[in-house]
């Protein structure tokens, strides 16, 4: 990319549509339009995966025709919101609005990016659908690892929070996703060399330092 994108280029953050429920109810665009959180009783607070309009056409799309053209630096890059990102990624793992919160992933089809194709702990530990979205095998796979140790609903109220910005609007390349520095510190037995490398990239179109893995280990 040919230099530091502006700040005013990059600031620009665009709102997902309101995402139409399969039961043709609306659903508002929080955390809970997306991420099933294990151990809640009330299933009006138990949201499942769904995705908006755009991404269920997304789904049916050829990745191809989705990539970004040769003069996509020259463009003004926006940052989607990551319940827009996460949703975009279910479609396109064709994820059924009504799943149960804990299972074992087994997509549809075979037709997938390599960064959402599941690693063999999805196929063998049940585990909450939201986990299948992310654009990172190694994070993953570390996540299913910390099953055990790992409150969920804080995961998932910090991963919509605002932690993650997505630039461009391919959400399934792990390359355009950038993490800030406070969650990668608070998770950091999350964070793998390809989320970092990825987010230090936009942090260097910034001007800004890079994020260390010592520093996120040391806390500091």
């Amino acid at each position: 990319m040919a230099g530091p994108i502006s700040d005013k280029a990059i600031q620009v953050e665009t709102q997902a549509e309101t995402p139409e429920a399969c039961d043709g109810a609306m659903v508002n665009n929080d955390v809970e339009d997306l991420l099933v959180i294990p151990g809640l009783d009330d299933q009006e607070s138990q949201p499942l995966a769904v995705a908006s309009n755009s991404s269920q056409s997304l789904a049916n799309t050829p990745l191809e025709s989705l990539q970004p053209g040769l003069d996509a630096q020259f463009l003004l890059l926006t940052s989607l919101t990551t319940v827009a990102a996460l949703s975009s990624n279910a479609a396109l793992l064709h994820i059924p609005c009504e799943v149960p919160s804990i299972d074992i992933f087994n997509p549809s089809h075979a037709s997938l990016p390599p960064t959402l194709t599941p690693t063999e702990l999805q196929k063998t530990i049940p585990h909450p659908p939201f986990v299948d979205v992310i654009p990172f095998p190694g994070v993953r796979d570390r996540l299913l690892r910390s099953l055990a140790v790992i409150d969920l609903e804080k995961l998932t109220i910090d991963l919509t929070g605002g932690a993650f910005k997505v630039w461009g609007s391919v959400p399934w390349d792990g390359t355009s996703w950038e993490v800030s520095e406070e969650f990668a510190k608070k998770w950091w037995f999350l964070i793998d060399e390809n989320l970092l490398r990825a987010t230090n990239f936009w942090r260097r179109q910034r001007l800004e330092s890079n994020i260390l893995a010592s520093d996120i280990l040391l806390g500091v």
